[in-house]
């Protein structure tokens, strides 16, 4: 067999790895997904904004600032950015922190008095019918706050006063239910719920104010909650988010000699295969029914899911658009992401981003592995030059 033979018999096999080396890279690139940002605005009094909640429609809210200026807005593709006001004189600044897919919203107002020293913190339900509602709150606590609402309108708060404090959820046909949960709770004990689904679950922590001591638990507005427990090697833990089909995200750490925490680690729990420690740590901020989940690992702002692990933001995002992300507060059944960032010219923006499922990210062994394809090629080609010489020589 002579030169040329040979060549072209090992043209189709060089060429077949150099592509199965090329696919196989591709299909790790294919694996990623690049994000594209909205820039969301601001309002005219602010200079900048940050987002906190979303809903399946793509509705954003958040809050923009000023100089002595804090408002809730609202963000809506077809309306752009809304100012949601404030509650008469005392209460002039406001914070919007989630919205459900009806457009319903919940947040906070801040009262001053003179001199913007703070007077105290109220609840509040927004919607397009009534406006902006305070939720009430009992004699026996100062501060509300405004956490999250559902699917049916529930709102779930939370309620300070002195060393004490209570988590509520209210609706417009029940008003408030503060979860002491028929006495439940003990001397030096506390209720801090964080989440509530749209079947009225809810998940947050228990426990001790001093030494302070958390357990996380799953409970109802009326029901006996139960704890849920740690992780192992772990003494106490703490529930942050729970989804429509009943997966909660929280952290489960230890306490040192000084009380510190330490020995962090995030978990995934469901009542079919219980606590699992997903083996990152960071700050979950919003998970969805398809159990992704938003948060930020020492301000890198990120998303997890089973299947893929973690993804930093800001390593998916188009390069092109010139952002630094530096939050991501929600995501909704989409997939997009509430989130704020910051620009090339220093500017603070709330951000919504919007997946582009299936496009190919450029990898640096993507580029190499097709280069070497093609240099197998080359060498190929040149090789059949030279041995087609010397046979017609």
């Amino acid at each position: 067999m002579n030169t040329l033979e040979t060549a072209i018999k090992k043209l189709p096999v060089v060429c077949g790895i150099a592509a199965l080396m090329t696919l196989g890279m591709n299909a790790k690139a294919m694996a990623a997904i690049l994000y594209d940002i909205t820039d969301l605005g601001i309002l005219p009094s602010a200079t900048r904004t940050y987002a906190s909640g979303l809903n399946d429609l793509g509705q954003v809210v958040g809050t923009a600032y000023g100089d002595r200026y804090r408002r809730g807005f609202l963000w809506s593709e077809s309306t752009g950015m809304k100012d949601l006001g404030f509650l008469q004189t005392q209460y002039p600044t406001s914070s919007a922190s989630d919205i459900n897919n009806a457009g319903q919203v919940v947040g906070t107002v801040d009262g001053y008095f003179a001199e913007y020293i703070l007077a105290g913190s109220r609840p509040f339900f927004w919607s397009n019918d009534t406006g902006m509602v305070a939720l009430a709150l009992s004699s026996n606590y100062k501060d509300g706050f405004g956490i999250t609402i559902n699917n049916s309108g529930q709102v779930l708060g939370n309620v300070q006063g002195g060393l004490t404090s209570m988590s509520f959820v209210w609706s417009q046909s029940t008003g408030e239910t503060y979860l002491n949960l028929n006495g439940y709770l003990g001397d030096n004990e506390y209720l801090y719920a964080n989440d509530i689904n749209d079947n009225g679950q809810l998940v947050g922590s228990i426990g001790n104010y001093y030494p302070p001591e958390g357990r996380a638990f799953l409970g109802s507005i009326n029901g006996i909650i139960t704890e849920i427990g740690t992780l192992p090697g772990r003494d106490f833990s703490g529930a942050s988010l729970i989804n429509n089909v009943g997966q909660v995200v929280g952290t489960s750490y230890n306490l040192d000699n000084e009380l510190n925490v330490i020995d962090n680690s995030t978990f995934l729990w469901s009542i079919t295969s219980g606590m699992t420690d997903i083996e990152y740590y960071f700050y979950p901020t919003d998970i969805n029914d398809s159990g992704q989940v938003v948060g930020s690992f020492d301000g890198s702002p990120l998303v997890w899911s089973s299947s893929d692990g973690i993804v930093y933001l800001n390593t998916v995002i188009n390069p092109s658009q010139d952002w630094k992300l530096i939050g991501a507060n929600a995501i909704n059944e989409k997939g997009q992401i509430a989130a704020t960032g910051i620009n090339q010219s220093g500017q603070t923006r709330a951000l919504l981003l919007t997946p582009r499922s299936g496009e190919a990210v450029p990898e640096p062994m993507t580029i190499g592995s097709t280069l070497l394809a093609g240099a197998g090629l080359a060498y190929l080609r040149r090789r059949q030059l030279l041995s087609s010489s010397k046979v017609a020589e």
